[in-house]
Formats: C-alpha cells, sequence, structure tokens
C-alpha cells in the first residue's frame, strides 16, 4: 500500500534555486525587522543560518584504490547558506518553504569545482496544507542537487564513487474523513539525473498513484480498500520494463491484541508487476509492533510484517520487520542494537533489492571534556537483488567512528571540530573503500 503523494514525469532541465527561493520570499509582502526570527516578510516568518566547513579527506571521491582516477586526497572547504520561511495563510492555510545554497571550493582537486561553479548545490521545497470542511489538501515541490553518493541504494557491482545527482519531486494530496470512514488519494512524480557518464544508466522519472479508503465497523474491525498505480522509466535504458506496476486490495482487518499492537487482514489482491498479471488471488497478513521498557535502562521497539499469497510477483519480500535495542549504559553512554529487513531501491533497475542490515553502536558523550561526544559503529548488510536477471548478492560490512567537540563561540555562533573515520569491506570486492576526515566548522544564526 503506497503512502507517499505521486510522480509525474519532468523534462530534464536546469532548475534555479535562488529563483524558487525569490519567487517564495517575494509573495510575501513588506520586509520588517522581528525579534523571535530573523526577519518577516509579509505574512513569513524566516530563519536564516550561514556556515562554513574547512575539510580534509583522504578520499573526497570515496573510491578504492584501484577505482581512482586522480589524486584520492584534498583539502576544501564549503560555504552554506540556509532560509526557512513559515505562514499562517488565513485560518486553514499554512505554508512553509527552505532554501539552501552550497559551494565548495577545493584546493588539490580543482577538477571538483568546476560544476559547482556553474550550478551551485542547493536544496529548495515549498509545502502547502488546506483545509476546507472536512478535506484537507497538501500540495509540495522538492529540489536537491548534491555531490554525493544517493543514499538508500544497492548499487550492483558496489560503485559508491562520489556523484552529482539533481533531485525533483513533486505532487499532492488530498483526504477526506467523516466519523468512521475515511479516505485519501495522492499523486508524486521524481526524476533524478546524474552527470557522469558511468552513473547515467540511474537517470529516471518515476510516477505513483495511489488512493485508499477504510470504514471502522468496530473498534477492532476496519474494512479497507486501496489502489496503487505506479511507473519507473530508465531515461538511458530503452529496453527496460517502461509499463504500469498495479495493484488493488480489498478486505478486512482485525485488531486482536493491544498490546502488543497485533492485527490480522484478510484481503482479496490483484497484483501486476513487471508485466506479470496474476489475478484475483486471497493473501493474508499478520502484523506485529510495540515498544516496551524493559527494565529502567532496557527500551525494545519493533515491528514486524508476514504476508501469505499464492502467487508472489517479483518484488515481493513475504517477511519484514525492523527492531531497535537501546540501552543507558550511564548517563552520558548509551549502545544501540538495530535490525531491519526492507525493499530498496535498486541502481539502474526497475527491480527492488531485499535488503537486510544489522548495527550496533556505542555513544559516548563528555567523553574526557564537555561536548566531546565519541561515537563508534558496526553494520552488517545484506543485499540481494530480485528479478529474473538479479546478479549475485552482496555482504557488505562498514566501521565507522566519530569523534566531535562543539562549542559555542558566541550566542550566534558554534564551533564544531569533527574527526571520522569508515571502512567498507565487500565479498565482491577485492579493496576496502575507506576514508579519514577532519572538519572544522563554524555555523552562524542570524
Amino acid at each position: 500500500m503506497l503512502h507517499s503523494p505521486v510522480r509525474l514525469p519532468t523534462q530534464r532541465r536546469r532548475t534555479s534555486i535562488p529563483g524558487v527561493a525569490f519567487l517564495v520570499l517575494l509573495a510575501g509582502g513588506s520586509l520588517c525587522a522581528v525579534h523571535a526570527q530573523f526577519l518577516r516578510l509579509g505574512p513569513f516568518d524566516i530563519d536564516a543560518t550561514a556556515g562554513l566547513d574547512a575539510i580534509y579527506s583522504s578520499n573526497v571521491d570515496n573510491v578504492r584504490p584501484s577505482e581512482a582516477e586522480e589524486r584520492m586526497n584534498d583539502y576544501f572547504l564549503v560555504g552554506r547558506l540556509s532560509l526557512n520561511a513559515k505562514a499562517d495563510l488565513g485560518k486553514h492555510i499554512r505554508l512553509s518553504s527552505g532554501f539552501t545554497l552550497t559551494q565548495e571550493k577545493h584546493f588539490l582537486r580543482p577538477d571538483l569545482d568546476d560544476r559547482t561553479r556553474s550550478d551551485p548545490f542547493g536544496k529548495a521545497n515549498i509545502s502547502t496544507d488546506v483545509e476546507f470542511g472536512r478535506y484537507t489538501l497538501n500540495l509540495f515541490y522538492n529540489h536537491d542537487s548534491t555531490y554525493e553518493q544517493k543514499e538508500g541504494q544497492f548499487v550492483e557491482g558496489s560503485r559508491s564513487k562520489r556523484t552529482y545527482r539533481r533531485t525533483d519531486d513533486y505532487g499532492g494530496r488530498l483526504s477526506w474523513r467523516r466519523g468512521r470512514l475515511s479516505w485519501q488519494a495522492g499523486i508524486k512524480a521524481a526524476s533524478d539525473r546524474y552527470i557522469e557518464d558511468e552513473y547515467q544508466d540511474g537517470d529516471q522519472d518515476t510516477l505513483d498513484m495511489d488512493f485508499n479508503a477504510s470504514w471502522q465497523l468496530t473498534k477492532r474491525i476496519a474494512t479497507f480498500y486501496g489502489y496503487t498505480r505506479s511507473r519507473k522509466e530508465l531515461i538511458n535504458q530503452p529496453d527496460s520494463f517502461e509499463g504500469w506496476d498495479e495493484s488493488q486490495r480489498i478486505g478486512t482487518t482485525v485488531l486482536l491484541l493491544r498490546r502488543p499492537n497485533t492485527t490480522y487482514s484478510f484481503a482479496m489482491v490483484k497484483q501486476s508487476s513487471q508485466g506479470d498479471d496474476a489475478g484475483w488471488e486471497p493473501a493474508h497478513t499478520f502484523s506485529v509492533s510495540d515498544a516496551l521498557d524493559l527494565t529502567k535502562t532496557l527500551k525494545l521497539s519493533g515491528y514486524a510484517t508476514y504476508n501469505i499469497k499464492e502467487t508472489e510477483a517479483v518484488n515481493d519480500i513475504g517477511f519484514t520487520y525492523g527492531a531497535t535495542l537501546d540501552h543507558q549504559l550511564a548517563q552520558t553512554a548509551r549502545q544501540r542494537l538495530q535490525a531491519l529487513r526492507e525493499p530498496a531501491d535498486t541502481f539502474g533497475s526497475t527491480v527492488d533489492t531485499d535488503s537486510t542490515t544489522v548495527g550496533y553502536t556505542f555513544t559516548k558523550q563528555d567523553l574526557f571534556i564537555y561536548n566531546l561526544t565519541l561515537t563508534l559503529g558496526v553494520q552488517y548488510k545484506h543485499s540481494k537483488p530480485m528479478g529474473e536477471d538479479a546478479g549475485d548478492p552482496e555482504n557488505t560490512w562498514q566501521y565507522t567512528g566519530d569523534l566531535s567537540w562543539t562549542r559555542k563561540v558566541s550566542r550566534k555562533m558554534d564551533r564544531v571540530v569533527n574527526y571520522k573515520y569508515k571502512r567498507e569491506r565487500s565479498n565482491i570486492q577485492d579493496e576496502d573503500l575507506q576514508e579519514h576526515r577532519v572538519t572544522l566548522s563554524y555555523k552562524y544564526t542570524f
């Protein structure tokens, strides 16, 4: 069942982030100073921050030694300016927007400056909520351009090179509720674009639409109907699947237990995935979720969902879960164990990846002096591509260390000195990927 709004195809063109921010702010009207925020522009309350980072990286491209085409280490500066605006336009209309502009200056790798001069990194977003009667309408637009590896994607062959990516997504969601009846419909469009030739197989346009309705018959029993329709178009891969994936579900959910929250759903499901239509068939779903205080210092939270269907689609994962165990060792020390299994986006593919992750993190605050924080972590990840032409599974171990010292220079300025270490080992790579990074940061709040 789809929870995010929808994706309409977008053209491959440059987006002017300063232009978006200027239009958003211009709509506000006159300018006057206020005490609670940086400034007030018409009905907009605006907060502003500026930052400067001085960074040394032993692996600025985030590559393995044999993959390096230029020198790996670099010294560089990163400057950023962020503006956030909120406004209540009447009793039932709320508007929020944000804008961040980032510029880099490299000293040992001037080739990395070329793109930021012509197209600076940045983020822009605008969202509005409108309430009228029993209806609520949300409209949004987001832009993100960055020179980093995209998180949350399994990249077959473990391509980890730092790459420039531009993403735009926009859409809307309309919801209605009256007593025990409710429904909502959404649409979301998105486009991803990569500059480097070796990553342009990941250029894509996606479009998602969904409609969901429910009727709470009793406190424990509800009926529902859900419909989703989505398409992912890999624009540089003409042989990839370009059709629509569709799913319909109609059924009943029963609350079996309140603690832990345990539900059982029976539905008739019709699913079409990657061109295969299984027709209508029964499906059973068991779900459990809860948060428990095992002791005063030990907390467990998590969820699990198990699906049983006669015919599984190419992207189906029958068992998904997420769990976190938090242990407060002392007032300034804690450890956390996490486990997660979920479908993940596969870079350059219309088929998902079965991703399982287990991680451990230890955090110690005020290590030797106040505001000195040490974080150590280890993570194991098993990524299994799905589909008929799927490649070999990848197993990765990642080790991280983070030592950070924060100090307030003045009422409006903070300084942070940070050291990070990352090492990644993969079963399909002969070399480890590692980086040492030292950062001196200043942040000023206007």
